[in-house]
């Protein structure tokens, strides 16, 4: 059996993350904290392999391994309440689908059950 780790991630109601390259739209909460702040990209986080060397594939999303990593990422938690279009979700994903980096983690949310929603 496969061991299962917890993944929280930053959502809206459509499942998207507050980062999302592919559109060009980054969702105003990300703004007030990536100014100055250690936000590293997959390549420079430890996300990156010789199969995929900038970035993990395309059918992977974002979130932390924790509370606390999730936190300090946006600034705590209750940064997150002010915006009231993001809920906090959390994933159970085999850990074989996860690539743990320094301050994220990425993991194929095709594989992974959405347990629950903190609004």
């Amino acid at each position: 059996m496969d061991e299962l780790v917890t993944v929280y991630r930053i959502e809206n109601t459509e499942g998207r993350g507050p980062y999302c390259y592919t559109t060009g739209f980054c969702a105003p909460i990300t703004y007030a904290y990536d100014r100055g702040c250690n936000h590293p990209v997959p390549s420079e986080d430890g996300m990156t392999s010789e199969e995929h060397p900038y970035s993990p594939p395309q059918d992977f999303f974002y979130g932390f391994e924790s509370l606390r990593s999730l936190a300090r990422w946006f600034g705590g938690l209750p940064a997150l309440r002010t915006s009231p279009e993001w809920s906090l979700v959390t994933y159970t994903v085999p850990k074989r689908d996860v690539i743990f980096g320094r301050s994220q983690v990425a993991f194929r949310k095709a594989n992974a059950v959405a347990n629950d929603i903190i609004a």
